[in-house]
């Protein structure tokens, strides 16, 4: 005996996440990781502060606000591709200052640890659900179709 089991999202009483306060987010973790490539003494405090920004922009924006945003704003979801790119550009230039420090490692790849997972989970879980979430609409869906657009996607 077979069964299909399909969970559906209840509808969205809260509002679209404001690009406000999510892009500033993401562009201070950026700053973060960049001053840790020049600054060797402050380096893990800096790495540290951008893993817990970008770990709570995932949880926000793993919500229906948070893909409403992507979806609905397209020009903020370009605007933090961008910034990933950008903190993707500042991790390869940390990897190759970690072969000379003296330091102990562990606490700092633990944190380094949390940003990748935080920027993979952004760029190839959120930014591809918003873009999976427009491809099943045929184009910008109706705001009250978004959560059920999530759940079959």
């Amino acid at each position: 005996m077979c069964g299909i089991i399909a969970v559906l999202r209840g509808p969205e009483h809260r509002e679209i996440l404001n690009p406000g306060t999510i892009l500033p987010r993401v562009s201070s973790a950026v700053t973060f990781l960049r001053s840790a490539v020049e600054d060797p003494e402050n380096r893990s405090a800096e790495i540290t502060q951008a893993a817990d920004l970008l770990a709570v922009t995932d949880r926000e924006l793993r919500t229906v606000p948070g893909i409403g945003m992507l979806v609905f704003d397209r020009s903020s979801a370009l605007a933090i591709e961008g910034e990933i790119h950008r903190a993707n550009d500042a991790l390869t230039a940390i990897d190759q200052h970690l072969d000379h420090l003296s330091i102990d490692l562990e606490h700092l790849n633990s944190s380094l640890l949390e940003v990748r997972d935080s920027l993979w989970a952004i760029e190839q879980d959120r930014l591809r659900t918003a873009e999976a979430v427009l491809d099943l609409a045929g184009g910008t869906p109706e705001a009250n179709s978004l959560p059920g657009l999530m759940s079959v996607q």
